[in-house]
């Protein structure tokens, strides 16, 4: 058996006033052993798995993922109001890479990120949206962004020394 970092029980069994080790791995390795090296990669997975169920950890991640994807959905809403296209996610990511937005992509940003994203997106909508260039396009976040560029390179005076 390779080594195994135990510090998800122990941070586990921390959050559980009243457990003690010894009882929880002979409890889940019925009677087998009271040592928690001597359990297996299987028994250590679910007695972890039980323990983060009992200390409240599924509903604290739940919570968190509800938080995100709420913030995400306001952001994502904010950026249709000021006419990126968000149902091409190149086009978001696109404009959540600019600097002076966040810099990352949509789906790298935390919470503190997407609050942030959330205030800028509101301060650009109350300073008159995002601007049309000077040729006259949408905002960069709407254009095509798989265009090709020609370079042409003059081929007369490359013989010569």
């Amino acid at each position: 058996m390779g080594e195994r970092n135990y510090a998800r029980f122990y941070t586990l069994l921390r959050r559980m006033p009243g457990a003690d080790k010894e009882t929880l791995v002979e409890q889940y390795t019925n009677g087998r052993t009271v040592h928690l090296h001597e359990t297996t990669g299987e028994e250590y997975r679910v007695m972890c798995d039980e323990m983060e169920r009992e200390a409240g950890h599924d509903e604290r991640m739940e919570a968190r993922k509800k938080a995100l994807k709420k913030k995400r959905s306001m952001c994502l809403h904010l950026m249709q109001q000021l006419g990126v296209n968000t149902a091409d996610w190149t086009r978001v990511d696109d404009f959540c890479r600019n600097p002076r937005v966040s810099g990352k992509r949509f789906a790298q940003l935390g919470t503190e990120e997407l609050d942030a994203l959330q205030v800028k997106l509101r301060m650009i909508k109350r300073h008159g949206g995002l601007k049309k260039s000077a040729a006259g396009h949408e905002n960069y976040a709407q254009q095509e962004t798989n265009a090709t560029t020609y370079l042409i390179v003059n081929m007369d005076n490359l013989c010569q020394s």
